[in-house]
């Protein structure tokens, strides 16, 4: 099996990677750092996600002091004591007169958090979405229009994008839907189709005075 050109992962024999060997130093230190890093985080869901991914991590590892040895022509072993500082890998280069350093990524970097076997397949508590009532709902289930008053028959919902569209309200209707700073209100079919088409009567409206007694 070989990994990311890291080499054999069953035989645990890592490898160099010649396209590498025309880079830096440190874009080499940094494309292997992007892979592993990439890896342990695409399965720090894992309760053992570093157990499970030490074995690539180490021949990650070693494929990475083969590429910077073949490139120096040196030995492997050479490139790891050099890079080895107090228990890391590290990389050292210099910007001007300024000395940088680049870390070889290791999975004791990854701040894990795993999800419990347990847990992994609970249900999410939806509750809080369907068992409250809104407030357009309410008004739907008082099967009356909010403009005519009439309780009888079916309803449907009016919408507008928002309340600046219908500002300053000249219809009735608009009026009533900025009074109350209502983006929907419920309409009987008939009243909802003269409104479509732009031929709703205003006198209907002066019958709503019940309909708010009703509601309240």
């Amino acid at each position: 099996m070989v990994s990311k050109q890291y080499g054999n992962y069953d035989l645990l024999k890592s490898a160099h990677r010649p396209l590498l060997l025309y880079s830096s130093d440190v874009e080499i230190v940094n494309t292997y750092n992007a892979e592993l890093r990439g890896f342990a985080n695409y399965y720090s869901l894992a309760c053992d996600v570093k157990r499970k991914l030490a074995r690539l991590v180490y021949l990650a590892h070693y494929s990475l002091f083969k590429t910077l040895a073949n490139k120096h022509r040196t030995k492997a072993g050479k490139i790891a004591s050099k890079l080895k500082k107090n228990g890391e890998f590290v990389l050292e280069y210099k910007v001007g007169n300024e000395t940088r350093k680049v870390k070889v990524f290791k999975l004791k970097h990854l701040q894990s958090n795993p999800v419990k076997a347990a847990r992994i397949d609970n249900l999410p508590n939806t509750a809080m979405f369907t068992f409250g009532r809104s407030d357009l709902l309410d008004r739907l289930n008082a099967r009356i229009c909010e403009y005519c008053g009439i309780d009888t028959g079916y309803f449907e919902v009016h919408h507008v994008r928002k309340l600046t569209d219908i500002k300053p309200g000249k219809t009735k209707l608009e009026k009533l839907m900025i009074a109350r700073n209502r983006k929907t209100t419920v309409l009987c079919v008939e009243c909802h189709r003269q409104l479509t088409n732009g031929v709703l009567p205003s006198w209907k409206q002066s019958i709503h005075s019940k309909v708010e007694s009703r509601m309240t």
